[in-house]
């Protein structure tokens, strides 16, 4: 299984985490604002707002190498889901069309047998919970599984 990701912005791990708002005030502390806490709940709803215009204008760049290897992988005839822990994911996803890859009118989200993308986990990023969930979510059991950033995790029994 492969994840395709697309990465946004490039911030120290840990820095932003998976819920909205924690991940407001994690941005905003990183980055020394004043008031952080005060100001979170306005910062999240802003930068969702602008987030969802720019999917729905399209203005923003899929990494045309993930896109062509989940295409290539799905094409080999082996199981792809996408995992994220983004409720926005799937709106990327769906955005992304394949006409320039050869996927004629159809959507990234279209190439994916699952979408686990926006689900609540325990532990936050770069924690690999999300990754052994797809797998047990999609039936591929114990194995390796690998993520958007190269690295594999070994689960066993799951």
């Amino acid at each position: 299984m492969v994840a395709g990701l697309i990465h946004l912005a490039r911030l120290p791990r840990g820095a932003v985490r998976e819920a909205r708002h924690e991940g407001a005030l994690a941005c905003l502390e990183y980055f020394g604002v004043p008031d952080a806490q005060q100001r979170e709940s306005e910062y999240a709803e802003r930068k969702q707002a602008m987030l969802l215009r720019l999917i729905e204008e399209a203005r923003f760049d899929a990494y045309a190498d993930g896109v062509r290897l989940v295409m290539a992988v799905r094409a080999a005839g082996i199981p792809v889901a996408a995992a994220s822990s983004s409720k926005n994911a799937h709106r990327f996803l769906r955005a992304i069309r394949l006409g320039e890859f050869g996927g004629g009118d159809t959507s990234l989200l279209d190439v994916f047998d699952a979408d686990l993308s926006g689900r609540d986990f325990t532990r936050g990023k770069p924690d690999p919970e999300i990754f052994s969930h797809r797998g047990r979510r999609t039936r591929c059991g114990s194995g390796t599984v690998r993520g958007g950033r190269g690295r594999s995790q070994r689960r066993s029994g799951r």
